[in-house]
């Protein structure tokens, strides 16, 4: 059987580099207690105290010197400091059973670091989340924690169109049923099936369908099919003048932001836009603006030089600007634009 190698060498390095201690049960929710005071400054007042209680029943001794203390913020903040080495200590110890549930999904993903920190992401989670009143074991709850972190970076990554994390997780289920059935009954599930298998109704189940279909793309080098020649890309319709096109509205639209956020008056706006087609597309000659603006051909021309001339000296200034140059030079350009 041939094994991962890389996936091999990432599991062998992180857990043998972890310095794990064993811990029991007991051992473990004293720790929780102790670690507990480092969210002080995270959670609401009720917690607050619930925290504060859980590390004097573990420290004892600091319970009496904090009640007796004139200072109590200084020796709380430096009871929330030990408390937070506790958690550090804690989260690292845990980190092998991260490094476990990455190791279930190599075989059907390959970025495994991405993985591990989003499963240590998890498990800082549900470390946080995690309530001592309930009789749960912390690594049966902190694995629920890290898998659905794992999963949900993976389900981000799957698609170039990112999609809401339920509707990734319900896709993801549509799609191991779907292969499920092909696998064991040789077919495509039926409608009814699906939404009995996944308590959705007709109108859900389109949604979803059409959702994934929308969802899914697919490279311009990619064969049509197994048997043909063609790639995807050779068939994709390339019109030359419809890619021009976009390249001048973008730039055009450009340009409109900066006549837009200069100086000029409405009527100097209005001409530029129009004799060059900022704002449509459509050029219009100086007849045609003259009309529509109920003005001399000739003023309308001598107007656009006006506004010309002011470009040139705004864009001249900004280049001497990032040249830090002289103010006798600033004085050059202002005299020649005068």
């Amino acid at each position: 059987m041939q094994t991962n190698t890389v996936t091999d060498s990432f599991i062998k390095d992180r857990l043998y580099n972890i310095d794990y201690k064993p811990l029991s049960r007991k051992q473990e929710i004293d720790m929780i207690k102790k670690l507990k005071l480092s969210y002080y400054d995270e959670v609401d007042d009720s917690l607050k105290e619930l925290y504060l209680n859980y590390y004097f029943e573990e420290f004892p001794n600091f319970k009496e010197k904090y009640e007796n203390a004139d200072n109590k913020e200084e020796l709380l903040e430096k009871a929330i400091e030990n408390s937070t080495q506790y958690r550090d200590f804690f989260i690292n110890n845990n980190s092998r059973l991260v490094v476990l549930i990455v190791n279930q999904f190599a075989k059907t993903n390959k970025n495994y670091e991405d993985m591990y920190q989003n499963g240590m992401i998890g498990l800082m989670r549900a470390l946080e989340k995690f309530d001592l009143e309930k009789e749960t074991k912390f690594s049966t709850y902190a694995m629920l924690w890290v898998k659905q972190e794992i999963i949900r970076q993976l389900h981000n990554n799957k698609r170039v169109i990112r999609i809401p994390v339920h509707f990734s997780e319900r896709i993801y289920k549509y799609e191991r049923l779907v292969e499920n059935y092909r696998k064991e009954l040789g077919r495509t599930p039926t409608d009814e099936e699906l939404m009995a298998e996944m308590d959705l109704n007709e109108e859900q189940l389109k949604d979803l369908i059409r959702i994934n279909y929308c969802c899914h793309t697919s490279s311009l080098d990619e064969p049509v099919d197994t048997d043909s020649r063609f790639t995807v890309g050779e068939l994709v319709f390339d019109d030359d003048d419809f890619t021009q096109k976009t390249i001048d509205s973008i730039y055009f639209s450009q340009i409109y932001d900066i006549i837009e956020k200069m100086d000029f008056s409405f009527l100097e706006k209005q001409i530029l836009s129009m004799h060059y087609g900022l704002n449509d597309g459509e050029v219009y000659s100086y007849a045609e603006i003259a009309k529509e603006l109920n003005m001399r051909k000739e003023k309308v021309k001598e107007i656009e030089k006006v506004v010309f001339r002011r470009l040139k000296y705004n864009i001249e200034m900004i280049k001497l600007n990032s040249e830090s140059t002289s103010s006798f030079a600033h004085n050059k350009v202002l005299h020649k634009y005068k």
